[in-house]
């Protein structure tokens, strides 16, 4: 992990934030086969419990959030692998 106010983030950029393809390309290499793991287990597995936890975060909180006529708000959500 590197800061971004680190002098070597340049050149590691790349390398702090994945997409989902490089992250189950690199399980499907380098842990699946240790693991156990099945092929795409990113696609499959790993996304389907970030929908669970998502929807349990914003079913915690529904509670508090105001729904008002013709507004709308966007959320999002990072996960830390």
């Amino acid at each position: 992990f590197v800061q971004k106010k680190d002098p070597s983030y340049k050149d590691n950029k790349e390398d702090t934030a994945w997409t989902m393809d490089k992250l189950n390309d690199y399980i499907n290499n380098y842990v699946a086969p240790v693991k156990g793991l099945e092929t795409d287990w990113v696609y499959g597995t790993l996304t389907k419990q970030m929908q669970r936890i998502t929807l349990h975060c914003f079913n915690s909180v529904k509670h508090k959030l105001q729904c008002k006529m013709g507004y709308f708000d966007l959320y999002g959500m990072d996960f830390m692998v």
